[in-house]
């Protein structure tokens, strides 16, 4: 054994035997590395030193892992009920004086009845309608006023044996539940006396639309309670057990249906002629359902696209389980949040789930491979494992941090919205946005630190048996990343020892051998297209603001003429049967249906302390008709001094005081014969009244038709109008 005096003062031990003498230039460069190393972490601030250290012992990492277990397990726990409170309806805006009045109407009457409903609608020859359209009243005082049609010459004979077969499916859930059925066919069933060639003159157009010449119709079934239990629109989704019977109801009609579908296209029988199509709410629910399955289904298969480019990347299998243990605990965790508010502070729609699962997903998978990527080109330079945290929690963590702020506020301004939809799942974005930013900047860390050989050891791509208990514990200390990682950078007197086993200095420091070729001849390193595009655009940044800017214009411009929907029909797939027969409802019988608009009128406080009762209050009803008079006068006047060419007629009001724009307490008259006592001996006024007055008899409710659509320029201002010119009135 001899020494030699290299220039520069650095004196290699060689073993002359065997092994040959390493290049005095070589071993400079290389000690000059080691010093790099200690102003790298020279340059990392402080507070990172501190983080990794403190994170590099066991109390402080088993601390971090106990809570993100424990977040992981709670939010497990909660997952199915938070299911159960879900809302598959379309609630009103958090704070919203809408929610107020949502508040107030849900105390005052109990849950709206399930509705379903069947729409028919002549498939035959040209001019064949489902019943005389152009049938009029005959106004003489004998007979009585009366529509006339012949079920020979048109489709009604068939919409008739529709009715009767839809009816008949109900029948086997008479002892279970309390329904109403209303066809134009079916208006006498259950009452002892009734005009029923009356009442078809007075309810044709209701179930035909006028415009449609009879050639559309429907038939409506409302489900109000079932095993004692009043019934609700989110029953059947929520599994309650009262509701298995409208839940089953619904798939009676839907298989009748498809039925009768199926046999006229297989037969080509006349029944072809009357086109049937159903909906109803579980119906809906199981659409939207159907498409938030859907679209977590596209989650699953994106995320295993995106495991295939993260193995690329890093190429090491053993990383891609701090992947996963980061998804898991992001998403997790933000659905363990996302409970409490769904319980206590607001509604939160059922599409909100699978909109955070994929934040989650996609944000964990960048931050990790913004980190991960970072901590492995530090380790493929030699440095150790906790320099090299320490530089890619300074660089890579950075960007993380602002990245996932600036994401987070994106969705919090969405919050502003008037529309619960948005808002809920902004909400729940946002706190997948800063779980997946806390768990990378905290979990991994933890992890790496907990075993750095393990996750950096990359021979065979991580699959081999380094580093474990079936495996030799000195492979992975051996064993470099391939040009991604390597073991501890080495101190000095490593490289005297690198010199005397005769090994390339580049592997001695694990360094792989292209970059040990370019420490020996000091090749500048390359700066990819990324990087180059970024220091053009901070040299330019002033520019490219303006540029910026100037791009914003167009889309500043569209939002003026931007509409949105606010039902059900984003929610639910393109392509169900479900969302045709929703969208044909709204479009054949107007979005009364579909999106209701509904005053909550409460009576007075009497001087006593009590409250008034409507029921029967003819000085009341007169009085209640006249506002609503008056109101849809004012609402007309606005509306045309804010521009709209739109007018609001008393018949738009539709209440148990007003009927086609009339006071009911005076009297409706078709021609010189009033026909109120006709309803009232039908039931049919007494059922109504039911319907739209409370238990109490203290308030009722007025539905309030718009001739636009109501997301339409025109129909927004005349809700806004509306609401306006009421609070004036009330």
């Amino acid at each position: 054994m001899e020494t030699e005096d290299i220039s520069g003062g650095v004196t290699v031990a060689t073993q002359t035997s065997s092994l040959s003498v390493v290049r005095g230039r070589e071993v400079k460069r290389q000690l000059e590395d080691l010093d790099d190393d200690d102003q790298d972490d020279a340059e990392v601030p402080p507070s990172f030193r501190r983080y990794v250290a403190l994170l590099n012992r066991t109390g402080p990492r088993l601390v971090v892992l106990s809570l993100w277990i424990s977040l992981f397990v709670i939010g497990v726990g909660v997952y199915l009920p938070l299911q159960r409170l879900l809302k598959v309806s379309v609630e009103p805006p958090y704070g919203s004086d809408s929610e107020a009045a949502k508040a107030t109407y849900d105390k005052m009457f109990p849950p709206e009845p399930v509705t379903l409903a069947a729409m028919i609608t002549a498939n035959g020859e040209p001019g064949e309608m489902l019943i005389n359209a152009d049938a009029t009243l005959d106004y003489q005082l004998f007979p009585l006023p009366h529509v006339s049609y012949d079920p020979v010459d048109d489709l009604t004979a068939l919409a008739e044996v529709i009715s009767l077969d839809l009816k008949d499916l109900m029948k086997k859930y008479l002892d279970r539940c309390d329904f109403d059925f209303y066809s134009f066919f079916d208006m006498c069933a259950g009452h002892t006396v009734c005009p029923e060639t009356e009442l078809q003159s007075f309810t044709h157009q209701l179930f035909f639309p006028e415009r449609y010449g009879g050639s559309e119709g429907m038939i409506l079934v409302h489900m109000k309670s079932c095993d004692g239990e009043a019934v609700y629109k989110e029953c059947v989704f929520e599994k309650q057990p009262f509701c298995d019977p409208v839940a089953a109801l619904s798939e009676d009609w839907a298989e009748y249906r498809e039925r009768r579908t199926h046999d006229c296209i297989e037969t080509g029988r006349s029944e072809c002629n009357v086109l049937l199509q159903v909906v109803s709410t579980p119906y809906v629910f199981e659409d939207i359902i159907l498409g938030v399955e859907y679209g977590m289904a596209l989650s699953t298969v994106a995320t295993m696209l995106a495991f295939v480019v993260l193995f690329a990347m890093l190429r090491n299998v053993r990383q891609l389980a701090l992947v996963t243990a980061n998804i898991l605990c992001a998403i997790t965790a933000t659905i363990a949040l996302m409970y409490p508010i769904a319980a206590f502070v607001m509604p939160v729609v059922v599409t909100a789930p699978p909109m955070l699962v994929a934040v989650a997903l996609a944000m964990s998978i960048d931050y990790s491979l913004f980190l991960l990527s970072r901590f492995n080109q530090e380790r493929a330079l030699g440095r150790p494992h906790h320099r090299a945290l320490g530089v890619a929690l300074f660089t890579a963590g950075h960007t993380i941090a602002v990245s996932g702020a600036t994401l987070a506020l994106c969705f919090c301004t969405m919050l502003a919205l008037p529309t619960s939809t948005i808002t809920s799942m902004a909400l729940g974005n946002a706190i997948a946005v800063c779980m997946s930013v806390v768990v990378t900047l905290t979990l991994t860390p933890t992890t790496l630190l907990a075993a750095p050989r393990f996750y950096t050891s990359s021979r065979k791509y991580g699959l081999s048996l380094d580093d474990t208990p079936f495996g030799s514990p000195g492979l992975a200390a051996q064993a470099a990343l391939p040009s991604r990682a390597a073991p501890d950078a080495p101190s000095k007197g490593d490289v005297a020892a690198a010199g005397s086993s005769g090994l390339p200095i580049g592997a001695a420091v694990g360094v792989s051998d292209a970059a040990a070729a370019d420490l020996a001849e000091g090749a500048a390193p390359q700066r990819d297209v990324w990087a180059l595009l970024g220091l053009r655009v901070q040299r330019h940044a002033r520019l490219i603001t303006v540029l910026l800017a100037l791009a914003a214009v167009p889309f500043a411009l569209a939002l003026k003429e931007f509409t949105y929907v606010e039902d059900l029909t984003p929610l639910m797939q393109t392509s169900h049967p479900a969302t045709h027969a929703f969208i044909k409802l709204a479009d054949t019988f107007g979005q009364d249906l579909t999106t209701p608009v509904k005053l909550l009128i409460m009576a007075p406080t009497q001087e006593d302390g009590t409250t008034l009762d409507i029921t029967g209050n003819k000085a009341w009803s007169i009085a209640t008709c006249h506002m609503l008079q008056s109101l849809a006068h004012n609402v007309t006047s606005a509306l045309v001094a804010q521009g709209h060419n739109y007018t609001m007629e008393p018949r738009d009001f539709v209440g148990l005081m007003t009927f086609s724009g009339g006071c009911v307490a005076e009297g409706y008259n078709l021609g010189p014969i009033d026909i109120m006592p006709f309803l009232k001996l039908a039931a049919q006024f007494t059922m109504l009244g039911d319907v739209l007055t409370n238990q109490g008899h203290n308030a009722t409710q007025v539905y309030a038709h718009c001739h636009e659509d109501l997301f339409s320029e025109t129909g927004n201002a005349w809700m806004r109008t509306l609401r306006e010119q009421l609070v004036g009135a009330g």
